[in-house]
């Protein structure tokens, strides 16, 4: 647990776990030579971490596969009510139809607690493949940052490689690598967290859309990204600062020193 006393560097901490992860995604791809047929990102935090997957790929030299995006909802929005992600089983089918055979799967997440996400996204991909008459998901790959996760035993097929543990009460800790001249920008113009929540600043810098939940019917909406690109005339300037930044900050994860 953290000292009260004690004052974090939250970017060193940021940049810390930032590099577990890396060597998370380094050992499956490389020391074990997993090879994933699909990517999935549910919700923002699972859509910037496909992108630094992704990122992790290209510094490796291996091909990345596909990103399938869900827009998943644990629950309706400001409620403790359960929100049934079913309605998206009709775009999961689209999305799936293109693909061959899935045979393994990386889900990853900042974090993980209970699974709703993970599973719930297991689940949703495997009732489209039914739909679609394809074999069902052989091997579930979830990487994040353990938050007391218990696996059940009756999913067989999922196999979970934390890349660390919570530290004290910080949450989504792995965005803390973000530069401030590259996010006061964007806090100027899309508002503080309770407006609008930190860790989307990252899914805008990686050009990215953002979840809504659009009346019940979820999507991932561009109007976050079209306001930023109308407001910061060199948004695509600090886009490209953003990745530079974090390929050397993956260079110094995975090639060098990273002992911060």
């Amino acid at each position: 647990m953290i000292s009260n006393t004690k004052t974090i560097d939250l970017g060193k901490l940021g940049k810390q776990k930032f590099c577990k992860f890396c060597h998370v995604i380094k050992e499956l791809l490389i020391e074990r030579q997993v090879t994933f047929d699909l990517i999935v990102a549910s919700g923002n935090s699972g859509l910037i971490m496909a992108k630094f997957t992704e990122l992790l790929y290209e510094y490796l030299g291996k091909p990345a596969p596909d990103i399938l995006r869900i827009p998943f909802y644990r629950f309706f929005p400001g409620k403790e009510e359960n929100f049934d992600n079913y309605i998206l089983l009709t775009s999961i089918i689209e999305e799936l139809k293109p693909c061959g055979n899935i045979n393994s799967v990386l889900f990853v997440d900042d974090e993980i607690e209970k699974g709703t996400t993970a599973f719930g996204s297991l689940e949703l991909m495997n009732a489209a493949l039914d739909k679609l008459g394809r074999p069902r998901i052989q091997n579930f790959y979830i990487v994040a940052e353990d938050h007391g996760f218990m696996l059940p035993t009756k999913y067989s097929e999922v196999k979970f490689f934390p890349h660390d543990t919570k530290t004290g009460d910080y949450v989504k800790a792995i965005f803390f690598t973000t530069p401030p001249e590259l996010e006061k920008p964007l806090l100027d113009v899309l508002g503080e967290d309770e407006v609008f929540r930190f860790h989307n600043r990252r899914s805008v810098l990686f050009n990215l859309p953002v979840k809504d939940f659009n009346k019940g019917k979820p999507i991932f909406t561009n109007k976050y990204l079209t306001l930023a690109k109308e407001s910061i005339s060199n948004l695509a300037t600090l886009q490209e600062a953003y990745y530079n930044n974090l390929r050397s900050l993956i260079n110094d994860c995975l090639g060098g020193d990273w002992s911060f």
